[in-house]
This record gives C-alpha cells, sequence and structure tokens, in this order.
C-alpha cells in the first residue's frame, strides 16, 4: 500500500498498543509517534524510511517489539535504545546503518531476539552484548565486525540462532559453540581457520551450519553423521582435505571448492594441491591454452616475416579459427544460463567461464583475420 503519514493524526491514539505499518512505502517517521508511550509493539518494516534513526524511540519505554527492518535508515544506532528495558526483539536489519554496536543495548534485560543483520555496522562486539545469556536469536551477519568468536557463548543456554556470516571474524571455530542449544550457525564468509572439533557430534538440534568461505583446514569429523537434525551442510570454499563422512539422507551438501575431493563436489587439483575448482573450469584453461599457442604461432610468424610450408594451407585453416571464434562468442552465455538457479559459488564460476570464454572466442576472431589477411600469406 501507499501510505504518508500526514494522513494520520496520531494525538488520538495514546492508548494505543500496537502498531503495524510494515510493507508501506513509508518515507518517514512522524515526529509525534513518541506520543504513543502506550505502544507495545512497533514494526514499519518494508519501507522507505530514510535518515537518522530517532533517539526519542527510547521514549515509548513499554515497548517490546520494534521492528524497523529493511529501510534505508543511515546513521548511528542510537545509544538511548538501551533505555528500552522492556524490549524482547530488537529488529534493525537490512538497512545502512553504521558505526560500532552500542553497549547500551547490552542493558536490555530481557531481550531475546537481536537481529542487526545487513547493515555497515564495524568494531568489534560489545562485551556487553556477550553477556546476554537470556537471547534466543542474534543476527549480525551482513556487517564489517572484527575480532574473534568470544569463549562466553557457552553461557547462552537458549540461543538457537547464531548468525555471524560475512563479517571479518577471526579465530577458530571454538569448541564452546558445540555447547549451545543451536538450530543455525551461520559463520560463513569469515576469515576463520583450524579445524572443525568432533564435539560437534553433541549438537544435535544443529538443523543449519554455513561454514563456507573461511580458511578452514583438516578432515571433517565423522561425527557430522550423527546430526539427525541436520538438513544444509555448506562448506564450499575452504581448505579441507579427506572425505566428506557419511551423513543422514535429508542433507543438503555445499561442498564446492572445499578441498575435497568428491564427486559431490566442484574441484580442480593445482599445484599447492588445493581443489580451486570445477570440469567447467578445466574446460576454459584447455581452450585459453589452446588460443595462447596459436596467437603464439601468429606473433612468431609476424616477426620472422618468412616462407614457411605450412602458409599453403593459411587461407582455410584461419577461416576455421574465425568461424571458431565466432562460435565461442555465440556459445559463451550458456555456462551461465545453465547455472542461474544455482549455488552462488556455480553462478560466480560459471560469470567467469563465459567471460574467458567470449574474450576468447574475441581474440581468435580478430588474429585470425589479422593473420589471413597479412601479407606473408599472399607471397
Amino acid at each position: 500500500n501507499s501510505i504518508t503519514l500526514k494522513d494520520f493524526d496520531l494525538t488520538p491514539l495514546v492508548a494505543l498498543q500496537d502498531l503495524e505499518l510494515s510493507g508501506n512505502t513509508i518515507s518517514s517517521i512522524p515526529s509525534g509517534l513518541t506520543t504513543l508511550t502506550g505502544l507495545t509493539n512497533l514494526a514499519m518494516a518494508a519501507g522507505r524510511i530514510s535518515g537518522t534513526l530517532p533517539a526519542d524511540l527510547s521514549q515509548l519505554t513499554l515497548l517490546t517489539s520494534l521492528d524497523l527492518g529493511s529501510n534505508s535508515f543511515s546513521s548511528s544506532i542510537p545509544t538511548t535504545l538501551g533505555s528500552l528495558t522492556s524490549l524482547n526483539t530488537l529488529i534493525l536489519s537490512v538497512n545502512q546503518l553504521s558505526g560500532q554496536i552500542p553497549s547500551e543495548i547490552g542493558q536490555i534485560p530481557g531481550l531475546l531476539t537481536l537481529n542487526l543483520d545487513t547493515n555497515k555496522l564495524n568494531g568489534t562486539v560489545p562485551q556487553e552484548i556477550w553477556k546476554m545469556t537470556n537471547l534466543t536469536d542474534l543476527r549480525l551477519s551482513g556487517n564489517f565486525l572484527v575480532g574473534p568468536i568470544p569463549s562466553e557463548l557457552r553461557q547462552f543456554s537458549r540461543l538457537q540462532y547464531l548468525g555471524l556470516g560475512d563479517n571479518l571474524i577471526e579465530g577458530t571455530f571454538l569448541t564452546n559453540l558445540t555447547f549451545l542449544p543451536l538450530k543455525t550457525l551461520a559463520i560463513q564468509g569469515n576469515k576463520l581457520s583450524g579445524t572443525i572439533p568432533s564435539q560437534i557430534c553433541i549438537m544435535t538440534t544443529l538443523e543449519t551450519l554455513k561454514l563456507s568461505y573461511n580458511s578452514f583446514t583438516g578432515t571433517l569429523p565423522n561425527a557430522l553423521g550423527n546430526l539427525t537434525a541436520l538438513t544444509l551442510l555448506d562448506i564450499s570454499h575452504n581448505n579441507f582435505t579427506g572425505k566428506i563422512p557419511t551423513l543422514p539422507a535429508q542433507v543438503e551438501l555445499k561442498c564446492d571448492y572445499s578441498g575435497i575431493q568428491d564427486s559431490r563436489c566442484a574441484y580442480i587439483i593445482v599445484d599447492n594441491g588445493d581443489y580451486l575448482a570445477g570440469s567447467m573450469f578445466i574446460v576454459v584453461v584447455a581452450f585459453s591454452a589452446f588460443i595462447s599457442l596459436l596467437i603464439l604461432f601468429i606473433a612468431v610468424l609476424f616477426i620472422i616475416k618468412r616462407k614457411h610450408p605450412i602458409v599453403h594451407a593459411s587461407g582455410l585453416v584461419f577461416n576455421l579459427c574465425t568461424l571458431f571464434g565466432l562460435l565461442c562468442v555465440v556459445v559463451s552465455v550458456i555456462p551461465f544460463g545453465l547455472t542461474m538457479n544455482s549455488d552462488q559459488s556455480i553462478r560466480d564460476m560459471s560469470c567467469k567461464t563465459t567471460f574467458v570464454i567470449f574474450v576468447c572466442g574475441i581474440i581468435t576472431i580478430f588474429s585470425a583475420i589479422s593473420a589471413r589477411n597479412y601479407p606473408i600469406w599472399k607471397m
């Protein structure tokens, strides 16, 4: 719906407890909103609200749920939100919030859900956040947060969702994580290293495990097969070795470029022993090598400028090369088209494959036409 807040006179609504305006084209928060001191639920998500996140929201002291996600707020998170001591849900995800996470949020005693995903937050996570042991859902993915995963997480006896993915977090996979009653553990896209501990077998409630785009090494523990609730395992883009253990039948496995040589994973063996790409990449490498040799051969003939027995077939040869180049240009879009609905890592490789084939085709056409028309072929 298309709604402008000028259409509302909020003054008579002082006793209002629940205000749900999500999914509308709202572009600003009305100044009179803070007069609704009886509000317990405020949801204005998925709108078009931009600018500064109002500090005076702290006047709504009875709020138990505040959802301003999927807007365009571009300020820092006001420290005054820490005075909303009745909150159990705080959602500010998918905005452009910057700066550090205020430590004052850690002063909200009953907070159960904290979702700050997909912003521009930086720095370390305040120690006060790691003391909020009542949290059941902590989502901080898609920011620029640094530092290690703290050992204090072991005290989070109710935590079911931990999202720290796509940040700049360093360190190892802490054994302490295995003691949490997690259903989702998302730590992909960081700078984590080391091995996966065998104690992971006690995470019997785990349903989703995302470890991709890190630098994990070693073998995967056989205990992964004991995670009977697991439905998604993403280990792609790491440096694992060995084999993938037997997994429950329902598990969706993503293991491309994980370092593991397995028929279910795309890989290629290179000099350092890592497996970095799939069979499609092998084709591109071979094709590129052929083109390079062809260009080198033409260049040598250009330089020496003398007759060679092969020149008698030059017209046919370079006509065929021209057609080959044209064919490459035409079919270069096929790898990308075939993988539009595939895993992100496969789509990334397909884009690179498409680009390389296209460029090689153009080079082939240009070189073949130039060589065919060069005077030495007419001698």
